[in-house]
């Protein structure tokens, strides 16, 4: 998923920021950048759920 890809290469980032000493300013802005895909990410899954929620039941698997 490329949500998640994402995500976890800007988490990767922020590691490697505070490791240095880097710009407070870039710091803010992958923090930033990962809250808006986090975000997304969470929005996605929430929406993937509900429309299988509304699924009908398939009588043969049970769900």
């Amino acid at each position: 998923m490329t949500l998640d890809a994402e995500y976890h290469r800007l988490d990767d980032r922020l590691l490697e920021l505070t490791k240095t000493e880097s710009a407070a300013a870039e710091l803010g802005t992958v923090l930033r950048e990962r809250d808006e895909i986090g975000a997304e990410r969470d929005a996605f899954r929430y929406a993937v759920g509900a429309l299988r929620e509304q699924l009908p039941m398939d009588p043969l698997s049970g769900s």
